[in-house]
C-alpha cells in the first residue's frame, strides 16, 4: 500500500512475530521492525523474513532501551504520508490499511482512522471484542473541546491507537518524556488536531498474550529501567495542560471543559498519581502544625509513612471497618471532626468526598485534598 508505513516494535515475540509481519508486509510500502534486544529467536525470524520481503526493514537494538524509546526510534524512520503501529503479536485483517487509508483520503479533516477490534488469545482464539461506541460520537465531533474531553473522560482501552494516522499530525503529538500511559497522551494530543473516524470494513486482531507481569515488571519493560513506579501524575498534567492551552473565544465554554476535565482526571487517575501526592505530603511535612486524617484506607499508608508524627487522630465514617489503631494512631468516628479545629487531610482521592464533608458542615478552609492539581 503506497504512502503507508507500518511500525512493529518487538521484544521476545518469537511465537507470534512471523504471523504479525506476514499480515502486514503486503499492506504497506514499508514495514519497519525494531527489536528491543530480545532474548529469544525473534531477531532470527525477522532477519529471515527481511530476506524474502524487500519492503521489510529490520533493526536490532544493541541494548534494551525500553518500549517507549524503541517506539521513538521507529517513528524517526517514517517518511510516508500515513503511519500505524502494531504489536509484534497482533494481526491485521486483509485490506486493513486499504480501508483505513481510503476513509482518511475521503475525510481530509480526520487525522486518524480506526477499525473494528477483535481480541484474541495466544492461540488465535477470539476472547472478545472492543466496542468503541463510548468514544465514537465524541471523537468525530467538530468541536475540539468535545473531542479532547472524550479521550480524557472515556478512554480506557487504547485499541484505537492502532489505527492509521496522518504521519505529520501523529509525530507532532508524541511526547517521549512520558513513561506511563504514553498512548493516552498521544491520542489526546492527536484528537486536538482533528477528528477520528471509524471504518467498520477493517478489523484489527489485538492479541492479549498471557503475561504475569506486575506493575514493576511492566514499567521495566516499557522504560528499560528497573526502579520506576507506575505513576500517572505526568499523564494527567499533560492532558490538563492541553485543555488549558486550547484556543477558544468563549471563556465560559473553556472554563466549563477545564472543570469537567479536572474532575474526570481526579476521579479516574488520582489514586495512581503517586509522585504528585508525595510532593504534596512533603509540603505538609514542612509545616509547623498537626492534622486530622480522614479515611484509614486508600492512600492512608502513604500519608502516615511521612506524616505519622503530625497526625493527631484518624477519623472515618465507619471506624469498625478498621483496627483500633493505624500506625499507632487511634481511629475515631467522623463526628470527632467537629470536636476540634485541626485541618483535615483527605486520604480518599475523590472530589465527591470533599463535597460530602462540606455538606455536613466542615469548613472549606479546614480541608486539605491531596489531589493532582494545585488547588
Amino acid at each position: 500500500m503506497k504512502h503507508v508505513t507500518i511500525l512493529i516494535p518487538t521484544y521476545n515475540e518469537e511465537k507470534h512475530i512471523e504471523q504479525a509481519i506476514l499480515s502486514a508486509v503486503n499492506q504497506a510500502e514499508y514495514v519497519i521492525v525494531s527489536d528491543n534486544c530480545s532474548t529469544d529467536k525473534t531477531p532470527e525470524i525477522c532477519k529471515k523474513l527481511a530476506k524474502d520481503y524487500k519492503n521489510l526493514i529490520f533493526y536490532e537494538q544493541e541494548n534494551n532501551i525500553g518500549a517507549i524509546k524503541n517506539g521513538e526510534f521507529l517513528c524517526s524512520q517514517v517518511k510516508s504520508k500515513y503511519v500505524m503501529t502494531m504489536g509484534g503479536h497482533d494481526i491485521l485483517e486483509e485490506n486493513y490499511t486499504f480501508e483505513l487509508k481510503k476513509i482518511l483520503e475521503e475525510n481530509p479533516n480526520c487525522v486518524l482512522a480506526y477499525p473494528n477490534f477483535t481480541n484474541i488469545d495466544d492461540d488465535n482464539q477470539i476472547i472478545g471484542y472492543y466496542d468503541a461506541r463510548e468514544l465514537k460520537f465524541g471523537v468525530e465531533s467538530n468541536d475540539i473541546f468535545t473531542r479532547v474531553y472524550t479521550i480524557i473522560n472515556s478512554l480506557s482501552n487504547c485499541s484505537i491507537f492502532f489505527g492509521l494516522a496522518r504521519t505529520e499530525e501523529l509525530l507532532n503529538s508524541c511526547d517521549y518524556s512520558l513513561v506511563s500511559a504514553i498512548d493516552h497522551v498521544i491520542l489526546c494530543n492527536l484528537v486536538s488536531k482533528g477528528k477520528f473516524i471509524q471504518n467498520t470494513n477493517a478489523t484489527f486482531y489485538r492479541r492479549y498474550p498471557t503475561r504475569t507481569n506486575n506493575n514493576q515488571e511492566y514499567m521495566k519493560r516499557i522504560s528499560g529501567e528497573t526502579k520506576i513506579d507506575y505513576d500517572l501524575s505526568y499523564m494527567c498534567k499533560k492532558k490538563f495542560e492541553l485543555v488549558n492551552n486550547l484556543d477558544c473565544n468563549d471563556n465560559n465554554k473553556k472554563e466549563y471543559f477545564i472543570n469537567l476535565s479536572k474532575k474526570s482526571l481526579q476521579k479516574r487517575h488520582a489514586k495512581l498519581c503517586f509522585s504528585e501526592v508525595r510532593n504534596k505530603i512533603e509540603e505538609l511535612a514542612k509545616l509547623d502544625e498537626t492534622f486530622l486524617l480522614y479515611g484509614a484506607g486508600t492512600i492512608a499508608e502513604l500519608i502516615l509513612d511521612k506524616l505519622s508524627n503530625k497526625i493527631e487522630y484518624i477519623v472515618d465514617k465507619d471506624p469498625s471497618k478498621h483496627k483500633i489503631l493505624s500506625n499507632g494512631i487511634e481511629i475515631k468516628n467522623i463526628n470527632y471532626i467537629f470536636d476540634n479545629n485541626l485541618r483535615v487531610i483527605i486520604s480518599v482521592l475523590n472530589e465527591t468526598i470533599f463535597d460530602e464533608l462540606i455538606s455536613i458542615g466542615i469548613e472549606y478552609d479546614r480541608l486539605i485534598s491531596l489531589n493532582i492539581f494545585n488547588d
